[in-house]
């Protein structure tokens, strides 16, 4: 379902913009890929609890954000939260909870691409904001998501494996900022999990 439910693929965020009045970070064509997650359900900010196999992986950000990142791919299911929490959560907030896919007797496995750049980014300069010496929006220069994962057994019904990678990148133009060369200012982010 997780697979098939169109999202941007993006860990945390991604399931919270599925539950019902969760509001986490507005991510339009995956511009959220490398925010900081926010956590915003019926009103209420902060007090997060994040966790993965029933381990908390809460992170010690404070305030209504949370620098957990999960690889979305590797995500066999999840629970989200959002008021009613059980004694297992410590906290008034979002409660998550995800289960790790695993392996098995078959081998299976997936991988995953998406990427961008300026030349699919529209430009919404006005001519009045031409005239205010305004040449450009933000433009992204390359963003890029890539994913593998494997699983399968190593001894039948006794020893399985399951592993996955992630790589993401995003480069984008700071305005109005030039290197002493006069090329322009950028602004690079990587992720690997």
């Amino acid at each position: 379902t997780l697979e098939l439910t169109p999202t941007s693929r993006n860990g945390i965020i991604a399931l919270m913009a599925q539950a019902p009045g969760v509001r986490p970070n507005l991510d339009v064509g995956g511009s959220s890929l490398n925010s900081v997650p926010s956590f915003h359900a019926f009103g209420q900010d902060g007090e997060t609890w994040q966790a993965m196999e029933g381990v908390a992986t809460v992170s010690p950000k404070t305030g209504s954000q949370g620098g957990n990142y999960w690889d979305y791919a590797a995500i066999e299911e999840a629970r989200v939260q959002t008021v009613g929490s059980d004694a297992e959560t410590p906290v008034r907030g979002i409660a998550i909870n995800a289960i790790i896919k695993s392996g098995g007797n078959d081998f299976h496995g997936g991988a995953f691409y998406a990427g961008t750049n300026k030349n699919f980014q529209s430009n919404n300069i006005t001519a009045g904001l031409a005239a205010q010496g305004i040449t450009s929006g933000s433009p992204i220069e390359k963003r890029n998501d890539v994913n593998g994962e494997l699983g399968g057994r190593i001894a039948r019904d006794k020893l399985w494996f399951y592993g996955s990678g992630r790589k993401r990148r995003e480069i984008d133009d700071i305005l109005q900022c030039f290197q002493p060369n006069g090329s322009q200012c950028i602004q690079d982010q990587l992720q690997g999990f």
